[in-house]
């Protein structure tokens, strides 16, 4: 193959490569944090308390992942309730069905202009879907509740209540880079071809 044969047959999936690298740069870059949380129990009234709650937060795409909260010997999976939360007119800011929202709830920093009572869990044993029991995460105010609940809505007193706080374990950024990584790979093996083929 003559020499010019050989540098065309290099030069266009360099070409290919490059144009990857330049797309991966044009294309804006949104790091989403993901945020690892753990739930810290307090007990004011009645029992059991919680064994554990944790959950997973992306605050750039708004959105819960695997909140578990283990209680009264069962798990409550309260993922689906804390991505849209129960709303009843608490008159607080951006009072909405929002993932946001319910993290407002969980990170208990809710603006309801000085009519907030009281941020509590509760728990109803022998409730709830098939008496397996409910568990709530409650926003109070004077003109109604906003809630984040896992197997219903409870009646009459609940078997346990008390107060809860949650704690960062680890955030984690993640970076949409792949196609930066590959535009690189690609050009360091045409790299190591082409000087494989001059030794």
């Amino acid at each position: 193959m003559s020499k010019f044969g050989m540098r065309a047959m290099y030069e266009k999936p360099r070409l290919i490569c490059l144009l990857i690298i330049a797309a991966a740069f044009c294309m804006p870059a949104y790091a989403d944090t993901i945020t690892n949380y753990t739930i810290n129990f307090t007990t004011a009234s009645g029992s059991p308390t919680p064994l554990s709650g944790s959950f997973t937060y992306d605050s750039t795409h708004p959105l819960f992942t695997n909140f578990l909260v283990a209680w009264d010997g069962k798990t409550f999976n309260l993922t689906a309730e804390a991505n849209s939360p129960t709303t009843s007119g608490s008159g607080c800011t951006g009072e909405a069905s929002t993932p946001a929202y319910g993290f407002g709830i969980m990170s208990m920093s809710l603006d309801c202009g000085g009519r907030l009572t009281s941020y509590v869990w509760s728990g109803f044993a022998g409730q709830g879907t098939g008496g397996a029991g409910i568990f709530d995460f409650i926003a109070g105010t004077p003109v109604g509740d906003d809630f984040i609940s896992a197997g219903g809505i409870g009646t009459g007193s609940p078997t346990a209540v008390g107060h809860y706080s949650i704690q960062p374990i680890q955030p984690t950024v993640a970076e949409p880079s792949t196609m930066l990584l590959l535009g690189t790979g690609l050009l360091s093996v045409l790299g190591a071809a082409r000087r494989k083929l001059r030794g």
